[in-house]
């Protein structure tokens, strides 16, 4: 992870748009699209997985009410596409549907490369 990490400098994207879906790990999330340093880190770590590739940051997970989160998404999407969030490390979480949220624990991290 540190040497996919060392390969690309810390960047800036913008929010390509807020979305909802049943899955539990993307119920609720920010949607970008695939730039280059998000490629790269991709490549450097999944090199068989870019044709799937969809990055996001989740912003909720597991059920919502469809109302609710319909109308949450709207309001989210209003303030955030198009704003940038700046990515700085890369780190991996331990996490499962069937781990509580507040047991998941950041087991491992990595700084990009200082621009």
């Amino acid at each position: 992870m540190a040497e996919a990490a060392a390969t690309v400098e810390a960047f800036a994207e913008p929010v390509a748009v807020v979305e909802g879906s049943d899955a539990f790990f993307r119920s609720f999330y920010a949607r970008f699209a695939v730039s280059s340093p998000l490629a790269k880190l991709k490549r450097a770590l999944d090199p068989d997985g870019l044709d799937s590739f969809m990055p996001h940051v989740s912003l909720l997970y597991g059920p919502v009410v469809a109302a609710a989160k319909a109308e949450a998404i709207r309001e989210v999407n209003a303030r955030l596409a198009g704003r940038s969030i700046r990515f700085d490390r890369i780190g991996v979480v331990t996490s499962g549907q069937d781990v509580p949220i507040a047991e998941w624990r950041v087991v491992a991290q990595a700084s990009l490369r200082s621009a």
